[in-house]
């Protein structure tokens, strides 16, 4: 199920995210590993930064509560909760899942909030079952989905495109077995 909430953050608050957290944006270039066949590489292209945004954490919290229980904020890389990320003209994400299964969890939600929408290209396009859904390019959009969706950010044509992402959790709890 992809949950958009729209006007979630104000064109304000959207701003003040990324004149706080623009000077510690570095280019990155990833390559990441997915079991999802044929989409068993992929390539971002963009800059990025970790981040934390007084309340955001908990209101964010406060949607994804609504349907799903037990779930926790998790970075994979980084102690901090958020991600921001800034793709520049001809920048992209190519299809890929937020999965990753390392030290005993698995991220079960994706959350992204949308910045800006001064940029040409850019779309966020998420696979459910046979479905390939465009998602609004809205500022203060928050956009829920399942991180196993397959997704991608098609190529920056003009301009610059400002989010912020966070993923959602489940432990594991691993059992000794009796013998």
């Amino acid at each position: 199920m992809i949950k958009v909430i729209e006007n979630f953050l104000t064109e304000e608050e959207c701003s003040q995210i990324i004149k706080s957290n623009e000077t510690q944006l570095k280019h990155t270039n990833l390559v990441t590993e997915t079991n999802h066949i044929p989409y068993n590489t992929s390539k971002r292209e963009c800059l990025n930064t970790y981040t934390d945004v007084d309340n955001l954490k908990e209101r964010v919290t406060s949607i994804v509560s609504q349907d799903y229980q037990d779930l926790k904020i998790n970075n994979p890389v980084a102690k901090l909760p958020f991600e921001l990320l800034k793709y520049e003209t001809g920048h992209h994400f190519e299809w890929h899942s937020d999965v990753v299964n390392k030290k005993r969890t698995r991220e079960i939600l994706t959350c992204i909030i949308f910045l800006n929408n001064q940029y040409k290209g850019g779309n966020l396009l998420i696979k459910e079952e046979n479905v390939t859904h465009i998602i609004p390019k809205s500022i203060g959009t928050l956009c829920i989905f399942p991180s196993k969706y397959i997704h991608k950010v098609t190529k920056i044509e003009k301009g610059q495109r400002y989010t912020i992402c966070c993923w959602y959790h489940k432990k594991f709890q691993h059992k000794k077995l009796a013998i």
